[in-house]
């Protein structure tokens, strides 16, 4: 409880006294948040700690004596949006990424992103995670890939493209999640890399996405647009 307070309301105190001991919090943090997965007692401590936590990596970001520590934060908020059992917890966690999309150094989030294990957990999450937390990560995948391009294209598109599918296949609703799904296909996959194009190659049910072409949505539409004027593929 004591380091969730000075990390909520002194956050500088920690980083400035030894970037080490900062990093050693979160890995503890990282740690507790999957021992307590399983339903120990406190949970709503850690839920704090990390909550403070989350706060800190952004608002210290770009201080000068956080520079050594701006790839372990990336790390942290990306695993508490994979691992985290409170889903409040990890709807935060995806809303500091993207103000760090926001900061002096966004590439950073790109670069600490691709050294990371977690594409699969990353994938797996918009199939299995609340509406309102689908929507914050499509956003927040959407302008990872504008950052990173080609590179975070082939990071994701093992995980996302049949997960995409398989969504688009059941969505029979207008809510924002499957909006903006369709973008995020054609984002994803509108790369000249044998691994992206080998992807969209192996999929059997691309007409689920190309469906969306005649979507009386426009932003579908648009999406289906795009990603055949890519391929040089005539709509029709």
């Amino acid at each position: 409880k004591a380091m969730g307070e000075i990390l909520r309301y002194s956050p500088m105190r920690v980083p400035q006294f030894s970037p080490q001991a900062f990093k050693d919090v979160l890995g503890v943090v990282m740690d507790l948040l999957v021992e307590y997965t399983y339903g120990k007692r406190h949970v709503g401590v850690v839920t704090s700690v990390a909550q403070a936590a989350a706060g800190a990596c952004v608002a210290l970001f770009d201080s000068v004596s956080f520079v050594t520590l701006r790839n372990f934060a990336v790390y942290f908020l990306f695993f508490v949006y994979c691992r985290a059992a409170n889903v409040a917890l990890r709807g935060e966690a995806v809303d500091k990424l993207t103000e760090l999309l926001r900061s002096t150094q966004p590439k950073t989030v790109v670069t600490q992103l691709l050294t990371t294990p977690l594409s699969p957990a990353i994938g797996v999450s918009l199939s299995t995670a609340s509406e309102t937390i689908q929507v914050k990560v499509v956003h927040l995948l959407n302008e990872l890939i504008v950052l990173g391009k080609t590179a975070v294209r082939n990071f994701f598109v093992d995980d996302i493209v049949s997960v995409a599918i398989e969504q688009l296949a059941v969505s029979g609703g207008a809510n924002s999640f499957y909006l903006e799904l369709p973008m995020l296909f054609t984002n994803v996959t509108t790369a000249i890399s044998k691994k992206c194009l080998s992807v969209v190659m192996r999929q059997k049910d691309l007409n689920t996405f190309l469906a969306y072409g005649r979507s009386p949505v426009e932003g579908r539409r648009y999406a289906v647009q795009q990603w055949l004027e890519f391929f040089w593929v005539p709509a029709e």
